[in-house]
């Protein structure tokens, strides 16, 4: 699984660098994105839900840590 650390990246990078990898993959690989903004949970559900070919697969906020996982379905 790739990782992003986009903690330190203002809105909208941290979904931009997040499309950039995503497109790179193969199908069914998975790519975990570190955030450090709750406002990122609306805007990695809208990436998914708009851009056909990803998948959100889980987000979990831990402190002021907000973790995204997404795959790529094609």
């Amino acid at each position: 699984m790739q990782e992003i650390d986009a903690r330190d990246a203002s809105s909208p990078l941290h979904v931009l660098r997040a499309h950039r990898a995503l497109r790179a993959m193969q199908p069914g690989e998975m790519l975990k994105v570190r955030t450090a903004s709750a406002q990122t949970l609306a805007e990695f559900q809208a990436l998914a839900k708009y851009v056909v070919g990803y998948e959100l697969v889980s987000q979990e906020q831990s402190g002021d840590e907000v973790v995204h996982v997404l795959r790529r379905r094609r």
